[in-house]
C-alpha cells in the first residue's frame, strides 16, 4: 500500500497516486486518510461493509474503556440493581410533576 503526504495529495490531487487502482494512506501530520479505489457495482456495498467495520471498532473501543475503568468486574446482580435504582428514581421525578 502506497503511503502519500497529504501535503503532496493537497497540491497534486489525483496525480500523486503512483498507482490509482490500489489502496493509499493519506499520511498528514495529526490523521491519516486511506483512499480506496471503488467501481459503481461494489459502491453500495463498500459503504456497508466500512460502516460495520466503524461500529465494530467503536464496540470494541468501548470494551476497552470498559474495561480500563473496571467495568468487567462488575456482576449481573450490580448492574441489574443499578437498573432498578434508576427506574425507581425516575419514576419518582415523574409522579412529581
Amino acid at each position: 500500500m502506497q503511503t502519500i503526504p497529504l501535503r503532496d495529495f493537497q497540491r497534486s490531487g489525483a496525480s500523486a497516486l503512483k498507482h490509482p487502482d490500489q489502496p493509499a494512506v493519506l499520511a498528514g501530520r495529526d490523521s491519516e486518510f486511506v483512499l480506496f479505489p471503488v467501481t459503481d457495482d461494489m459502491r453500495d456495498e463498500l459503504m456497508q461493509r466500512l460502516d460495520d467495520l466503524r461500529a465494530l471498532m467503536l464496540l470494541h473501543h468501548g470494551q476497552n474503556l470498559a474495561a480500563q475503568a473496571g467495568g468487567h468486574l462488575v456482576t449481573d446482580e450490580e448492574i441489574n440493581a443499578e437498573i432498578k435504582a434508576a427506574r425507581r428514581e425516575r419514576r419518582g421525578r415523574r409522579s412529581k410533576k
